[in-house]
């Protein structure tokens, strides 16, 4: 393909501009596509994986960036969620060799389901203390989302688990 052609679906999926430069100097538009097409992730969120999360990890430095997509197949067959990646990439780039289960792992993941997400929110709302800069509006939702991340990242999605935050501390 030639890179007007990339650079229009780029444009066409809404990859962010200051994406486009390292996903085609690097050569991994095939691996955005097959995290598209054969992953199923938002064109979107492949896009900014690609490139703000792995450039953030490696650099500008070359290498191979098919374990990604190998990461990204494995962590939608254990129908995780797909925002789990982002805090993947950073171990994953350090030695791509790592199994999902190793990362996993590392990062700090375990498996919570919504039921205990949703007692942990609770919680968390009722514990909330304002004080210094936390008084303002949205400071105990920000606070319980922070607080929350660790158990919902992988297991709900986080727009979802804002959602239920935003739900629970307003009510």
């Amino acid at each position: 393909e030639a890179v007007s052609q990339r650079m229009e679906q780029l444009a066409e999926w809404r990859v962010p501009l200051d994406c486009w430069a390292f996903i085609l100097k690097r050569n991994l538009f095939p691996e955005l596509q097959a995290l598209v097409q054969e992953v199923g992730l938002d064109p979107l969120r492949a896009g900014t994986l690609l490139g703000h999360d792995l450039r953030r990890a490696c650099g500008d430095a070359p290498g191979d960036a098919n374990w990604l997509v190998t990461l990204a197949r494995e962590v939608a067959d254990r129908r995780l969620q797909a925002d789990l990646l982002s805090e993947l990439i950073g171990q994953g780039a350090a030695d791509s060799r790592m199994s999902l289960d190793e990362l996993l792992h590392r990062v700090g993941y375990r498996s919570v389901d919504e039921r205990e997400i949703r007692a942990q929110i609770e919680r968390f709302c009722h514990e909330f203390k304002p004080r210094g800069r936390s008084r303002g509006d949205g400071a105990k939702q920000r606070w319980v989302m922070g607080q929350i991340r660790p158990y919902a990242m992988g297991n709900l999605p986080l727009s979802e688990t804002a959602r239920l935050v935003e739900k629970e501390c307003t009510s």
